[in-house]
């Protein structure tokens, strides 16, 4: 009696101990800090399947420091913007690339570095310090499609979020938009009923809609803003978005072979800026906050920008797995240790009964 009860408190051991297992297997890693004294660098590759594209210039902006616990501070060009870095999930990362490409853009801004594609359709910059990056490059034709790069927003280093380390050598691939400019007419190029050779111009639509984001702060809203339409950098048209008007504006009959963006002239005080946009439409979103110019975002509660391997070519952009910086105070330590002494109490108070029955006997 005494050898069955014996074997099945051993299987109940067993058991407990199995399921215990995963718990000491939890990873238990936490991000290093940042070296900003070491120099980063950044290789930007710019093709379609098989097919790269040379020659093409990219252009890179410092945008922020870099804390060495991962946290930004806008700098340089950038630091007088209603920009903010603060709570921005990958679609917002986007966005603000958007955002800033547009100042960037109305602004004639220099860019920190400038290079173009190789015959492997690769960008390389190196000797970088370390930040908070914007890269936006030239357009490419092949045959009838333009390739136009998507601009992007990078940290470097980036972070690797299964080892835990900082990568201060970075490689990326940028996301583009494609556009097929297909024949109208038999007669080829020089036929000026064919789309390359004159015929009637192709014209788009672009539309613009304010959002605003200020729950409890609406009385600081202003009763009118001013957003600019740029064509290939230049202010092309100004119009106000005010209730009357529904917050919204259609451009018709544009150029569809330039560049069109939109950029939020003044914006109000107290408010920061976001320009996204989705098919013809530009959402300018306004986020009200207490404090402007931004402050860093907490490592902990912000999503970081994509990471490089996020940043891939696609002709339909899909939302990327989030990464998070790293989270200052998690340790994983304490699972492990809990799991030892749950098991060893367990058998100390097996051992302890045992004994007892014994000496029944």
């Amino acid at each position: 009696m005494n050898i069955q009860r014996f074997w099945k408190k051993f299987a109940v051991a067993f058991m407990a101990l199995v399921l215990l297992l995963p718990c000491l297997a939890i990873p238990a890693f936490a991000y290093n800090p940042i070296d900003t004294s070491r120099e980063t660098s950044l290789t930007v590759h710019f093709g379609e399947g098989s097919t790269d594209f040379s020659g093409v210039e990219f252009r890179i902006y410092r945008v922020a420091d870099v804390s060495e616990s991962g946290e930004f501070t806008l700098a340089g060009d950038f630091v007088d913007y209603p920009i903010s870095l603060e709570n921005l999930d990958n679609a917002g990362w986007r966005a603000l690339a958007q955002t800033l490409a547009g100042y960037v853009a109305r602004d004639h801004l220099d860019p920190y570095k400038t290079a173009k594609t190789d015959k492997n359709g690769r960008a390389f910059f190196d000797h970088l310090p370390t930040g908070l990056y914007l890269v936006m490059g030239d357009s490419y034709e092949k045959g009838r499609t333009t390739y136009t790069p998507d601009p992007f927003a990078l940290c470097l280093p980036n972070p690797d979020g299964e080892t835990g380390e900082w990568i201060y050598d970075v490689e990326a691939s940028c996301k583009y938009d494609s556009e097929y400019d297909p024949p109208h007419g038999g007669g080829g190029d020089d036929d000026p009923s064919s789309g390359g050779g004159g015929g009637t111009p192709v014209t788009v639509t672009r539309r613009v809609q304010k959002i605003w984001d200020d729950s409890g702060h609406t009385e600081n809203r202003p009763q009118e803003v001013v957003v600019q339409l740029l064509k290939d950098g230049v202010v092309s048209s100004t119009v106000t978005l005010s209730a009357s008007n529904n917050w919204s504006y259609t451009w018709s009959g544009l150029d569809a072979n330039s560049n069109w963006q939109v950029v939020e002239r003044d914006v109000a005080n107290g408010y920061t800026v976001l320009v996204e946009r989705e098919g013809d439409l530009f959402r300018v979103t306004n986020t009200y906050q207490e404090d402007v110019p931004v402050t860093p975002p907490s490592t902990g509660e912000s999503e970081a920008p994509p990471s490089a391997e996020s940043i891939e070519p696609a002709p339909e952009p899909e939302p990327e797995p989030e990464e998070k910086l790293p989270q200052k105070g998690m340790l994983s330590w304490p699972l492990p240790v809990l799991a030892c002494g749950g098991i060893s109490l367990f058998f100390a108070g097996w051992a302890r009964r045992r004994r007892q029955e014994d000496s029944d006997v």
